[in-house]
């Protein structure tokens, strides 16, 4: 957690609960989504495929939107100076 955070939390007399910041244990396509695609798809030459379909439904508008996208989180990321921020 941000220290300016641990700071706030402290003297506003907020308790904070201990919990990892990452776990793939409690992330839904790790036991969800990804062992159905992984029982869809054996080989190599299958996932190459299914990514060739999925992209190729991809416009040139919609590459532009998601590079705005990304260089706008990149944008936030400098402003926090790489604090947490919401999701845009």
């Amino acid at each position: 957690m941000p220290l300016r955070t641990r700071v706030f939390l402290e003297e506003s007399g907020v308790e904070t609960l201990p919990h990892p910041p990452y776990s793939p244990d409690l992330v839904l396509c790790d036991f969800f989504l990804f062992p159905i695609i992984k029982e869809k798809i054996k080989c190599t030459e299958e996932a190459t495929a299914a990514y060739k379909v999925a992209i190729s439904y991809l416009s040139d508008q919609d590459y532009q939107k998601y590079f705005n996208s990304w260089f706008r989180r990149i944008e936030l990321c400098i402003e926090n100076e790489g604090e947490y921020f919401e999701k845009m």
